[in-house]
């Protein structure tokens, strides 16, 4: 083999491990409260990222970040760098094994200037309290089974961890013409419905019967909850959800977010899932809706067809009992 060839080799094996750890604007952005020189952040509270900023761009091999657990010996956390414009560079440091991640425990960090000889910037941390949660995945959206509501169901990205989140619901009737329309915002509460009808790890659906608790929805900013209607209620069922009060025959978009509930596990607030879209069915009264059964078999239906307007016929069997209030 070449000498060229085998150097192009060995250069490819010395960059992967930048691509490994990467850090997004979005999570400095999420982490901008935070006043520490060297930020660190958890996903799952099983791994940690670190990560600080350099003005300039350093030879390789100028810095290191050591950490050490109380009583042990410090070691080394492989770092990988990001170009920052105009010239600066990220330093960014990804925990290399899940045993490295301990909760509950004080864990020293520190920055050194290999050349110098010099600690750059210190920081002492508890894992489980720099959580900052991957949005909330797999989200699924349907009307209800009375006009005007939407239903919707979620999985957390960490199931082991989702008894320890709280959600936040961000959504909106969905206007082309109106990209700054009326958003609401509304804190879930953490109630589980039915915790012993559901198996271990398994996915919430839409199919749970819903247990009421309505709630007061909070406004984003100065923006206005819909003017035609009563406020939108929430019905909180675990992993999933139903908002009532909506207008039937509109097109809604929702996303939610997640945080570390601040009793056992603490953290910042987590980024938006990507936007989920429905269209409600329209009101029954409304297009004349009427449905019969000769032989408690076949169900026959009927209803007006608006002006140039489509339209399509589901159905589905509505559960009309309600999980147990009692936890």
């Amino acid at each position: 083999m070449p000498s060229w060839a085998l150097f192009m080799v060995t250069s490819c094996f010395l960059l992967a491990p930048q691509s490994l750890a990467q850090v997004t604007s979005q999570d400095v952005s999420l982490l901008a409260s935070d006043s520490e020189t060297l930020n660190c952040f958890s996903r799952t509270f099983e791994d940690l990222t670190c990560f600080w900023d350099e003005e300039e761009a350093e030879p390789n091999g100028t810095y290191q970040l050591l950490y050490a657990y109380s009583g042990e010996k410090p070691r080394a956390c492989p770092l990988s760098s990001q170009s920052m414009p105009p010239f600066g560079t990220r330093y960014v440091c990804q925990f290399p094994a899940q045993d490295e991640v301990r909760l509950f425990f004080p864990l020293h960090l520190w920055v050194k200037n290999v050349f110098l000889n010099q600690t750059q910037t210190q920081r002492v941390l508890f894992v489980d309290s720099v959580g900052l949660p991957a949005p909330p995945n797999i989200i699924k959206a349907k009307g209800g089974s009375q006009p005007g509501e939407l239903q919707f169901s979620w999985e957390a990205p960490a199931p082991e961890i989702n008894d320890f989140l709280r959600y936040e619901l961000r959504y909106g009737p969905k206007d082309p013409k109106n990209s700054t329309g009326p958003t609401v915002m509304q804190l879930i509460s953490t109630e589980t419905c039915c915790p012993a009808l559901r198996r271990p790890n398994s996915a919430p659906t839409l199919d749970q019967p819903p247990c009421i608790q309505h709630t007061v929805p909070q406004q984003d900013g100065a923006k206005q909850t819909f003017p035609t209607r009563e406020a939108p209620s929430l019905t909180v069922m675990g992993g999933s959800c139903l908002i009532s009060g909506l207008q039937p025959g509109n097109s809604y978009w929702l996303q939610l977010r997640s945080q570390p509930d601040g009793v056992s596990l603490r953290g910042s607030w987590g980024s938006w899932s990507f936007p989920v879209t429905t269209d409600l069915p329209r009101d029954a009264v409304a297009i004349g809706l009427q449905c019969f059964t000769l032989d408690l078999k076949n169900v026959t239906c009927q209803w007006q067809k608006q002006d140039h307007a489509s339209s399509q016929g589901f159905f589905y069997h509505s559960r009309a009992r309600c999980c147990p209030r009692e936890r």
